[in-house]
């Protein structure tokens, strides 16, 4: 086993543990979960914070609000449609009001994202 110094908690109450890998880690329900970089313990305490009602619940943590999912986009696209058909701004025509062939599905599949 080689010899890793890990560094010292950043205050005697912080939450996260420094794994020999890097990271600051933290076992929920039998399970290690790892935060983010030794370099980094604010960030991952962050992370910790934002995952860990759903971590203790047993769920999956939700992404992050900050980027664009492609569920988000394939709504939002759908949502758009809706709008221009019903009135609002400019007129869609038939081909571009009906829905594309198997909607946001093609975009799923291509880039491995669920259906």
């Amino acid at each position: 086993m080689s010899n890793v110094i890990k560094p010292p908690k950043p205050y005697p109450d912080f939450p996260l543990t420094a794994h020999p890998n890097g990271q600051w880690c933290k076992k929920v329900r039998g399970r290690l979960h790892y935060f983010g970089p030794w370099s980094d313990p604010n960030g991952a305490l962050n992370l910790f914070l934002d995952h860990r009602d759903d971590l203790f619940a047993g769920r999956t943590p939700r992404p992050s609000a900050d980027g664009v999912t492609l569920a988000g986009l394939s709504s939002a696209d759908e949502g758009a449609r809706d709008g221009l058909s019903s009135g609002e701004g400019r007129a869609l025509t038939r081909s571009t009001s009906m829905p594309s062939p198997g909607g946001g599905r093609l975009l799923f599949e291509r880039t491995g994202g669920m259906p």
